[in-house]
């Protein structure tokens, strides 16, 4: 089982947020999400709170503060363009690219993905035509095609 970090949080957290009638992640979805204790989602959920990433309503739910999005944005941003790298490089199938980008991601250092995002021509979609948001949170705009 891979470790759990605060980004794995927050990502599933923004996600139920936009499904749920109140905007609010349930404890319960949290956890069956990643596939551990409600307990121990209350728990991260007080400290995620301390740290001021998300908004807890204790027995309801969370959602994220503006800073929580803005870490968010930070790591979907990282995430994507290692996954980019990795199959530019290496020609993996997405499940191996997802996999070992989500390892890879902490230890690479601002510096070196600037390097890997320069490396890729600072792609605009990701590897599902998504637009990749950059660090600062912005949208790019596809008026040419896409890199």
């Amino acid at each position: 089982m891979r470790r759990i970090r605060v980004d794995d949080y927050l990502s599933v957290i923004d996600r139920l947020c936009v499904t749920a009638v109140d905007e609010l992640a349930r404890p319960s979805q949290i956890a069956k999400t990643l596939g551990i204790s409600t307990g121990y989602v209350s728990t991260t959920l007080l400290r995620l709170a301390e740290d001021g990433l998300v908004i807890h309503q204790p027995h309801a739910g969370a959602k994220l503060t503006e800073l929580g999005r803005v870490r968010l944005r930070r790591f979907v941003h990282r995430l994507r363009i290692t996954e980019l790298l990795l199959e530019a490089l290496l020609n993996w199938d997405q499940e191996s690219v997802a996999a070992e980008a989500h390892q890879l991601e902490p230890a690479i250092s601002d510096s070196l993905l600037e390097t890997f995002d320069s490396y890729l021509g600072f792609p605009r979609v990701d590897r599902h035509a998504q637009k990749i948001v950059r660090p600062d949170g912005a949208l790019p705009t596809l008026s040419s095609p896409p890199i």
